[in-house]
Protein backbone atom coordinates (compact mmCIF):
# COMPACT_ATOMS: atom_id res chain seq x y z
CA UNK A 1 0.00 0.00 0.00
CA UNK A 2 1.42 3.40 -0.94
CA UNK A 3 1.44 6.23 1.55
CA UNK A 4 1.21 9.90 0.65
CA UNK A 5 1.76 12.95 2.86
CA UNK A 6 0.86 16.42 1.60
CA UNK A 7 0.97 19.94 2.94
CA UNK A 8 0.82 22.99 0.72
CA UNK A 9 2.93 22.42 -2.37
CA UNK A 10 4.98 19.52 -0.92
CA UNK A 11 4.01 15.88 -1.37
CA UNK A 12 5.97 12.90 -0.08
CA UNK A 13 5.04 9.42 -1.21
CA UNK A 14 6.44 6.05 -0.25
CA UNK A 15 5.65 2.56 -1.46
CA UNK A 16 6.93 -0.72 -0.05
CA UNK A 17 9.06 -2.72 -2.48
CA UNK A 18 10.25 -6.31 -2.07
CA UNK A 19 13.95 -6.23 -2.96
CA UNK A 20 16.10 -9.37 -2.76
CA UNK A 21 13.72 -11.01 -0.31
CA UNK A 22 13.58 -8.05 2.04
CA UNK A 23 11.29 -5.07 2.18
CA UNK A 24 12.55 -1.66 1.10
CA UNK A 25 10.75 1.58 0.43
CA UNK A 26 10.53 3.61 -2.76
CA UNK A 27 10.30 7.32 -2.00
CA UNK A 28 9.24 10.23 -4.20
CA UNK A 29 8.93 13.87 -3.18
CA UNK A 30 7.17 16.57 -5.17
CA UNK A 31 8.23 20.09 -4.23
CA UNK A 32 6.61 22.88 -6.19
CA UNK A 33 8.95 25.70 -7.14
CA UNK A 34 7.55 28.80 -8.87
CA UNK A 35 10.96 29.70 -10.32
CA UNK A 36 12.00 28.68 -13.83
CA UNK A 37 13.89 25.38 -14.15
CA UNK A 38 17.54 26.52 -14.30
CA UNK A 39 19.08 23.38 -15.82
CA UNK A 40 19.60 22.36 -19.46
CA UNK A 41 18.53 18.77 -18.79
CA UNK A 42 15.35 17.51 -17.15
CA UNK A 43 17.29 15.91 -14.29
CA UNK A 44 19.78 17.45 -11.87
CA UNK A 45 21.57 16.67 -8.64
CA UNK A 46 19.81 17.47 -5.39
CA UNK A 47 20.61 17.03 -1.73
CA UNK A 48 18.88 15.53 1.25
CA UNK A 49 19.25 18.97 2.89
CA UNK A 50 16.94 20.46 0.23
CA UNK A 51 14.29 17.83 1.00
CA UNK A 52 14.62 18.43 4.74
CA UNK A 53 14.18 22.19 4.24
CA UNK A 54 11.06 21.67 2.11
CA UNK A 55 9.40 19.29 4.57
CA UNK A 56 10.00 21.31 7.74
CA UNK A 57 6.83 21.19 9.83
CA UNK A 58 5.77 17.69 8.80
CA UNK A 59 5.22 15.03 11.46
CA UNK A 60 7.43 12.17 12.64
CA UNK A 61 6.20 9.70 10.00
CA UNK A 62 7.62 11.91 7.25
CA UNK A 63 10.93 12.24 9.11
CA UNK A 64 11.11 8.45 9.43
CA UNK A 65 10.82 8.26 5.63
CA UNK A 66 13.29 11.10 4.91
CA UNK A 67 15.85 10.02 7.54
CA UNK A 68 17.29 6.98 5.67
CA UNK A 69 17.58 8.82 2.33
CA UNK A 70 21.12 9.19 0.95
CA UNK A 71 22.76 12.63 1.05
CA UNK A 72 22.90 12.82 -2.76
CA UNK A 73 19.57 12.63 -4.63
CA UNK A 74 18.22 13.24 -8.12
CA UNK A 75 15.63 15.86 -8.93
CA UNK A 76 13.46 15.74 -12.02
CA UNK A 77 11.75 18.59 -13.79
CA UNK A 78 8.03 17.84 -13.79
CA UNK A 79 5.98 20.49 -15.56
CA UNK A 80 2.21 20.58 -15.25
CA UNK A 81 0.26 21.15 -18.43
CA UNK A 82 -1.95 23.80 -16.86
CA UNK A 83 0.94 26.26 -16.64
CA UNK A 84 3.05 24.72 -19.43
CA UNK A 85 0.57 23.42 -22.04
CA UNK A 86 1.77 21.91 -25.29
CA UNK A 87 1.44 24.35 -28.19
CA UNK A 88 -0.18 21.59 -30.21
CA UNK A 89 -1.01 17.91 -29.83
CA UNK A 90 -0.13 17.23 -33.44
CA UNK A 91 2.91 17.65 -35.67
CA UNK A 92 2.63 16.05 -39.10
CA UNK A 93 1.47 12.47 -38.58
CA UNK A 94 2.58 12.39 -34.93
CA UNK A 95 0.19 13.01 -32.08
CA UNK A 96 0.60 13.11 -28.30
CA UNK A 97 -2.13 11.66 -26.11
CA UNK A 98 -2.88 10.88 -22.48
CA UNK A 99 -0.43 12.15 -19.88
CA UNK A 100 1.96 13.40 -22.56
CA UNK A 101 -0.70 15.83 -23.77
CA UNK A 102 -2.29 16.80 -20.48
CA UNK A 103 -0.69 15.01 -17.59
CA UNK A 104 -2.56 14.72 -14.35
CA UNK A 105 -1.07 14.33 -10.91
CA UNK A 106 -0.32 10.67 -10.31
CA UNK A 107 -2.60 10.51 -7.28
CA UNK A 108 -5.64 11.92 -9.14
CA UNK A 109 -6.16 8.80 -11.26
CA UNK A 110 -7.18 10.84 -14.31
CA UNK A 111 -4.32 9.91 -16.66
CA UNK A 112 -5.85 6.60 -17.78
CA UNK A 113 -9.14 8.34 -18.55
CA UNK A 114 -7.32 10.95 -20.64
CA UNK A 115 -5.51 8.17 -22.49
CA UNK A 116 -8.71 6.30 -23.33
CA UNK A 117 -10.50 9.44 -24.46
CA UNK A 118 -7.46 10.55 -26.45
CA UNK A 119 -7.37 7.20 -28.25
CA UNK A 120 -11.10 7.20 -29.00
CA UNK A 121 -11.33 10.74 -30.39
CA UNK A 122 -8.58 10.59 -33.07
CA UNK A 123 -9.53 7.06 -34.12
CA UNK A 124 -13.13 8.22 -34.64
CA UNK A 125 -11.88 11.23 -36.59
CA UNK A 126 -9.62 9.03 -38.74
CA UNK A 127 -12.49 6.66 -39.50
CA UNK A 128 -14.63 9.60 -40.57
CA UNK A 129 -11.85 11.12 -42.67
CA UNK A 130 -11.23 7.78 -44.40
CA UNK A 131 -14.93 7.43 -45.29
CA UNK A 132 -14.92 10.96 -46.70
CA UNK A 133 -11.79 10.27 -48.74
CA UNK A 134 -13.38 7.21 -50.32
CA UNK A 135 -15.77 9.61 -52.06
CA UNK A 136 -12.92 11.75 -53.43
CA UNK A 137 -10.63 11.08 -56.40
CA UNK A 138 -7.70 8.72 -55.67
CA UNK A 139 -5.20 11.62 -55.68
CA UNK A 140 -5.38 11.83 -51.88
CA UNK A 141 -3.04 9.57 -49.92
CA UNK A 142 -3.51 7.72 -46.65
CA UNK A 143 -1.04 10.08 -44.94
CA UNK A 144 -3.29 13.01 -45.89
CA UNK A 145 -6.20 11.21 -44.21
CA UNK A 146 -4.19 10.78 -41.01
CA UNK A 147 -2.86 14.34 -41.11
CA UNK A 148 -6.37 15.78 -41.61
CA UNK A 149 -7.84 13.71 -38.78
CA UNK A 150 -5.05 14.72 -36.40
CA UNK A 151 -5.41 18.38 -37.31
CA UNK A 152 -9.09 18.10 -36.44
CA UNK A 153 -8.08 16.42 -33.19
CA UNK A 154 -5.87 19.42 -32.39
CA UNK A 155 -9.09 21.40 -31.96
CA UNK A 156 -9.79 19.22 -28.91
CA UNK A 157 -6.86 20.92 -27.17
CA UNK A 158 -9.10 23.92 -26.52
CA UNK A 159 -11.38 21.70 -24.40
CA UNK A 160 -8.47 20.49 -22.28
CA UNK A 161 -6.57 23.71 -21.69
Amino acid sequence: MSISHQRGSCILGSIPILSRFRWASGVIAFISDPKEWPHDKLTASASKAEVIKSFTGFGPTVWNIIGPLPESLDQWAVFDTVHHPANTYTKGRIDIVGDAAHGAASHHGAGAGFGIEDAAVPSTLMAGAEKALCKLPRSKTRSNVIRTALLNYAVRRERCV
